[in-house]
């Protein structure tokens, strides 16, 4: 025979319901953001891989000099074949001694 139900088990009944419903939610929303960063981070890699596969310094050519060989320029600029050119900072390149002031990057 099985037991009757009292209202306190119907209160029970009622709170176990909604105590699933809040947390059915609370793991809807938890899921959606840990998506969220799982596309941020695929995102943030890409952008890396992009930048350090195609953008890369292959050639280094320089013109119309008087003053200095190319091989000098190439040399104090310390720009070389391989480098990124995402992680190169003009400020961070040499100025040649009297080399004019739009030739440095600064």
């Amino acid at each position: 025979m099985a037991a009757r139900k009292t209202s306190t088990d119907s209160e029970r009944d009622r709170r176990r319901a909604s105590n699933g419903k809040r947390h059915r939610r609370r793991k809807k929303r938890m899921g959606g953001f840990f998506y969220l960063l799982l596309v941020l981070f695929v995102l943030c890699a890409g952008v890396l891989v992009v930048a350090n596969v195609f953008f890369k310094v292959e050639v280094v050519d320089v013109t119309g000099l008087t003053k200095y060989t190319a091989q000098e320029v190439i040399e104090a600029s310390g720009i070389q074949a391989g480098d990124s050119l995402v992680k190169l900072k003009s400020e961070e390149i040499p100025r040649l001694p009297g080399a004019a002031p739009w030739c440095s990057g600064q």
